[in-house]
């Protein structure tokens, strides 16, 4: 399952819907997204028909703010949160070897060992190597880039979206997002320096973003 306002990938879908001729009831749906990240849904139509009224609720816990989930929002939203956290300058930085992934460290501490292993084998069996200072070289400038500062944009955030419409033929929906995350790594676009910010809370509606 997929939502209009965030079309982020949702399975195991679980709920039911009570309704009669004067209102439908969203009886509260359960999902869990790839990551783990539980969601809940609940909300009315009351009545059923044209101008409704329209009441939803969506909570999602602990789910990850990063590529996947910035690519899922709105054309409209997605800019917002590029200009604070953007994965062009992430990436940029990496490739200069100013920040490492948590992936890249285990891969390179990794490489490390293994070059490290195969150089104290060399040692015992052919000291005199002339291959060897090299090896000792490379290993050295390795275990240098492995020590590089470990940045990972984004964080973990508990999501509240609200959607509603007021009943009336003429009224219109209104959709507010608000994010709280307790830890959220930043890379603004217009000055790319490393940033981590403590207890975030961001909303995100029609009137635009607020931090």
């Amino acid at each position: 399952a997929r939502f209009e306002t965030v079309p982020y990938l949702f399975e195991q879908v679980n709920g039911s819907v009570a309704f009669n001729t004067e209102r439908v009831d969203i009886l509260p749906f359960t999902a869990v997204a790839p990551s783990g990240a539980p969601l809940e849904v609940q909300g009315s139509i009351v009545p059923p028909g044209d101008g409704t009224e329209v009441e939803f609720d969506i909570n999602v816990n602990d789910i990850p703010v990063d590529r996947e989930f910035i690519a899922s929002l709105p054309d409209i939203r997605r800019p917002l949160i590029e200009s604070i956290i953007n994965y062009d300058q992430h990436d940029r930085l990496v490739r200069e070897g100013f920040i490492q992934t948590n992936s890249i460290r285990a891969a390179r501490n990794l490489e490390l060992q293994q070059r490290t292993q195969a150089i104290q084998q060399l040692q015992r069996i052919n000291p005199d190597d002339p291959d060897l200072p090299n090896q000792l070289e490379q290993a050295e400038a390795l275990r240098e880039r492995a020590q590089t500062p470990v940045f990972e944009l984004g964080g973990l955030a508990d999501l509240t979206v609200e959607v509603r419409r007021p009943l009336g033929l003429e009224s219109s929906y209104a959709t507010s997002i608000q994010a709280d995350i307790l830890n959220l790594a930043l890379l603004p676009k217009p000055f790319p320096y490393p940033a981590v910010a403590d207890r975030v809370q961001i909303t995100i509606n029609e009137q635009g973003i607020a931090i």
